[in-house]
């Protein structure tokens, strides 16, 4: 599925074959076998294990890349199953077969091969996007500062310290160590309880602004456990963590005039339940259905499920990102009957999301550049051409841009609705760096779209100062480029659960 500045599915992590171990043998054909050469296992030889040279993880690459290209020359076979046992083979490669995929899905002219290279390779990227970051946690004796700065880097979010400069950090020293890489949210929950945190989320105004992110303050509270309640209140499923906020529980009663004859009606009840999902700061989160509440039951047994059980917004398709947020507010309905028990025991469904992140390539340009001035994605998706460019130091300043898609004829991918979240939608695409790097912000002064499909929009800067919650300690300088990330969506379900919470 094509989108206005990219593909449907995650980005690509990529796969470096350098220091692994590999069995080096000589290739026989496109089957499971043959293919040993590209799978990291041990090479055995009289009971050691040996780490190949780097001649020959150089011709172990080479004869890989052979096996996978003979691979998706199988999936034009005149045989069905010869075309099924490639599409198995390169599904099962995964992350090493999907830069050829790729390739092929975007210059191949066999219409059956490109097809199902396509296909794969949006199943590759959507699979690798609802996986978990991992996380190395080898800090001993670190300053905060740097724990979160490399922590940061690492999973390639914004991890932001309130004032991070600041003396309430000075000398602050922790020991953040597991034996092995851990999921994003664990890795979070580490480093907040062992550095006395407390975790915000921060939408800004978009992935491309300052603020972005998390926002880690303190919390007074140190030592595990010092951050979770008695009962189970959140729930991890891949990279979203779901939060139960609250239960509320009214009953009204409702008098009418005297004068009005009407029967008096019956005392009105409402059972909502707060809650908050949340998805690691790399994505973007994006509702595509309602909530399906699977089990709802009390201590004694008794169903809490309200009749109706779709909740939330009925939008059962994907319009376009309202915000750059990954965070989603939801209210689901339940019942409570009399002699209702004490404990909600157990509350599980799932929420059908579309998620969105910047694919790794990026297209930048130096404001110094003349007007005219193009750079274009490597697949063609995007190209982007530097207008007028008036810089006022020390103030607001004015960037013109030109957008062309390679689907001309539909620059949003399909998705006409997208029209109104266009500024939204850029927020999250568009960075305007300083000459050191720092982000500015900006806002969309106008745009407007050609018959031809470009999209053509003036970006203006807000001179220095942070952005509010004091997470970077430098105020940004006069715009030096402008930096334009591709999006890749994919649709998920996040599934929750929560366990034993006390009912009001």
């Amino acid at each position: 599925m094509r989108t206005l500045f990219g593909t449907v599915g995650p980005r690509f992590l990529g796969s470096d074959l350098k220091g692994k171990r590999l069995r080096v043998g000589q290739f026989l054909g496109p089957s499971i076998a043959a293919l040993s050469l590209i799978v990291p296992v041990p090479l055995v030889v009289a009971q050691e294990v040996t780490t190949p040279s780097s001649k020959e993880v150089a011709e172990a690459t080479t004869a890989s890349e052979a096996a996978i290209e003979r691979l998706i020359a199988q999936l034009g076979s005149d045989t069905y199953a010869q075309r099924e046992e490639a599409a198995r083979e390169l599904d099962r490669l995964g992350d090493l077969a999907l830069e050829a995929l790729r390739r092929t899905a975007r210059t191949s002219r066999d219409p059956e091969i490109q097809t199902r290279a396509a296909a794969l390779r949006d199943r590759i990227e959507t699979a690798q996007m609802v996986r978990p970051t991992l996380l190395t946690l080898d800090f001993e004796e670190a300053p905060l500062p740097e724990v979160v700065a490399a922590l940061s880097r690492r999973c390639e979010s914004r991890l932001n310290l309130l004032n991070p400069a600041g003396q309430e950090w000075a000398g602050r020293r922790i020991t953040l160590k597991r034996d092995k890489p851990v999921p994003f949210w664990e890795a979070l929950d580490a480093l907040t309880e062992t550095g006395g945190l407390t975790p915000q989320i921060t939408q800004g105004f978009g992935m491309g602004t300052p603020g972005t992110g998390i926002l880690l303050t303190p919390s007074g509270r140190v030592g595990p456990g010092s951050s979770k309640p008695p009962f189970q209140a959140s729930f991890d499923d891949g990279p979203f963590r779901s939060v139960l906020s609250n239960l509320t529980y009214t009953r009204t009663v409702i008098i009418f005039n005297q004068l009005q004859a009407m029967p008096q009606p019956e005392p009105q009840a409402n059972f909502l339940v707060q809650m908050q999902v949340f998805a690691e700061p790399r994505l973007m989160l994006a509702q595509r259905g309602p909530v399906e509440i699977e089990e709802a039951v009390d201590e004694l047994g008794q169903s809490l499920r309200h009749p109706d059980a779709e909740t939330g917004p009925q939008a059962r398709h994907f319009g376009g990102f309202v915000s750059g947020a990954a965070q989603l507010n939801l209210q689901l309905p339940l019942i409570r009957p009399e002699g209702a028990g004490t404990i909600l025991t157990r509350l599980s469904g799932t929420l059908p999301v579309v998620i969105s992140s910047r694919r790794p390539d990026s297209l930048s340009l130096s404001l110094k550049e003349e007007a005219g001035k193009t750079v274009e994605s490597s697949d063609g998706d995007l190209v982007v051409t530097l207008g007028a460019v008036q810089i006022q130091p020390g103030q607001s300043s004015t960037i013109e841009l030109t957008l062309r898609t390679s689907n001309e004829a539909d620059p949003f991918g399909g998705h006409a609705d997208m029209g109104a979240n266009l500024h939204n939608l850029l927020q999250n695409q568009i960075e305007v760096l300083d000459a050191k790097g720092n982000l500015n912000r900006w806002y969309l002064r106008s745009s407007g779209t050609r018959p031809n499909g470009e999209i053509q929009v003036t970006l203006m800067t807000l001179p220095g100062g942070h952005f509010g919650n004091g997470a970077n300690p430098e105020a940004p300088g006069d715009p030096a480029v402008v930096r334009v990330h591709l999006l890749k969506h994919a649709p998920a379900q996040v599934r929750f659960e929560f366990r034993d919470i006390p009912i009001p």
